[in-house]
């Protein structure tokens, strides 16, 4: 299991490629630069960051055997409080598609990754 916190990118498929050439399940908790309010000079500077962030996600996103995408609408910039709130959310989407993931975990990859929806 690699666990990066966006320390190395946003979403680090090529990092954990790199560490390993097991499958990679990767859950994509990058907050939607669409969703962000920008009111003040430091709202913009931050949106700026999440932009950048979200392409870089992008160009990950392929790389990964399986995505998991829990739904982030309406929940603000992601924090350590919401750490529990997002392990549930990846955590529900993981089980209730566990024949999909299982199936591109054990070789049967899609041309695309596995996208697994939003709870």
């Amino acid at each position: 299991m690699y666990i990066d916190g966006q320390a190395s990118s946003p979403l680090p498929i090529l990092p954990a490629q790199q560490l390993s050439n097991l499958p990679i399940v990767a859950v994509d908790v990058v907050y939607p630069p669409a969703l962000a309010e920008v009111k003040t000079l430091s709202d913009l500077l931050f949106q700026t960051f999440l932009i950048s962030s979200f392409l870089i996600k992008e160009l990950e996103m392929p790389q990964a055997e399986v995505l998991i995408s829990p739904q982030l609408n309406n929940v603000g910039q992601l924090g350590l409080r919401d750490l529990d709130w997002v392990y549930q959310s990846g955590y529900r989407i993981a089980a209730a598609n566990i024949n999909k993931v299982s199936a591109a975990v054990h070789g049967n990859r899609l041309q695309v990754p596995v996208i697994v929806g939003s709870s």
